[in-house]
């Protein structure tokens, strides 16, 4: 049997764990259970996300993207639609994405410039 992700909307994400962002003073970070896997068993996927970051989230000034099978499985956007990290003070490295996150990216981006 082949691994099954499923990643769930973010209404339903559960925080496990909370601590300081050691990269900015004044941010709290949420570990989150953000949806269940099978192979041989179940388990859980977890991702770390800014506080901030996730208020925003909850009162759509923030957008999301899933992609259960890549590295990164969540992609969040800001309000001008540009890729931010989930933790603040981090970077995203575009090297990091599968190759469906690329084409989303690439075509988003073509699709800003066409206009």
């Amino acid at each position: 049997m082949g691994r099954i992700n499923h990643v769930w909307d973010f209404e339903y994400w559960q925080i496990l764990q909370k601590g300081k962002n050691k990269m900015m003073e004044d941010d709290i970070i949420y570990k989150m259970m953000i949806g269940i896997g099978e192979d041989q068993q179940f388990y859980e996927i977890t991702e770390f996300i800014s506080k901030y970051n996730y208020e925003k989230l909850i009162n759509h000034r923030y957008s999301m993207k899933i992609f259960p099978y890549a590295e990164l499985p969540v992609l969040l956007f800001d309000e001008n639609q540009m890729i931010i990290p989930l933790v603040r003070g981090t970077k995203i490295s575009f090297d990091q994405f599968n190759t469906e996150q690329k084409e989303q990216v690439e075509n988003f981006h073509k699709k800003l410039y066409l206009h």
